[in-house]
């Protein structure tokens, strides 16, 4: 059996209908929470973000431009 200690959100809910894409960020955090792993969630909606994140890093051409909690940023 697999037991990742990371998982990867690549835009999970980029192609998703309206009322599938509300719930899901709520649905991926539970899930983390629940298998205590992390997760790393991709995603280009900044409000996307704000509501599964405790940290949160900005990329520009692949290189690190901020990094830290959502409050901070």
């Amino acid at each position: 059996m697999l037991e990742p200690s990371v998982l990867l959100f690549d835009e999970p809910v980029t192609t998703s209908m309206p009322p599938a894409t509300a719930d899901a960020p709520r649905r991926s955090a539970s899930c983390q929470q629940a298998l205590g792993l992390t997760v790393v969630y991709v995603t280009h909606d900044q409000q996307e973000a704000m509501a599964v994140s405790d940290r949160i890093i900005v990329m520009n051409a692949g290189r690190i431009e901020q990094q830290g909690c959502a409050r901070t940023l």
